[in-house]
């Protein structure tokens, strides 16, 4: 297992929760989740992705300046579609710890940072970015739509995983 796998098999996981909910479940803003939608969670974590395939381009990456598509959020089709497309950037993604650079942004009156990264460390990020919205999206499935099943290990971080099974 490689953190592209690991990306890849999360995009997975977000495919199979937007295939089990209607148009309306998926936008539907929720008073449990701050009158945020299912969907609103699940674009924040794969423009965060798409942020960094496009600053990979430049060997800049900033998350700040993720497009915000209201396509993802409004139509689980074309979020289907994105999320397809991302699995196969990440296909075609070569690991390396070479610096890049990330900028981001540290108050509202846009004072930024920049700092040394690299691609692995950027993709674990998204890794652990993305099981914090699926556990927070976890929450909202089971109290708003128990029909839908989901993996058990789906937004949760794979050291608690690893920790269950040691007890176990």
């Amino acid at each position: 297992m490689n953190l592209i796998t690991s990306s890849s098999n999360i995009l997975h996981q977000l495919i199979g929760l937007i295939k089990q909910l209607n148009k309306q479940e998926y936008t539907t803003d929720l008073p449990l989740l701050m009158d945020n939608s299912i969907s609103k969670h699940l674009r924040h974590i794969v423009e965060f992705y798409d942020c960094l395939f496009k600053g990979l381009a430049n060997d800049t990456i900033n998350y700040d300046l993720r497009e915000r598509n209201p396509s993802i959020e409004n139509d689980p089709e074309f979020a289907i579609q994105f999320i397809e497309n991302c699995i196969a950037q990440l296909s075609k993604m070569e690991l390396s710890n070479d610096p890049i650079e990330l900028i981001t942004l540290l108050s509202p009156d846009g004072h930024e940072a920049c700092t040394k990264t690299s691609i692995d460390r950027e993709l674990a990020y998204n890794v652990e970015h993305a099981i914090h919205h699926m556990a927070i999206i976890k929450i909202a499935v089971k109290q708003c739509f128990p029909h839908v099943k989901l993996p058990k290990e789906f937004g949760v971080a794979y050291s608690t995983i690893k920790y269950q099974h040691e007890q176990a």
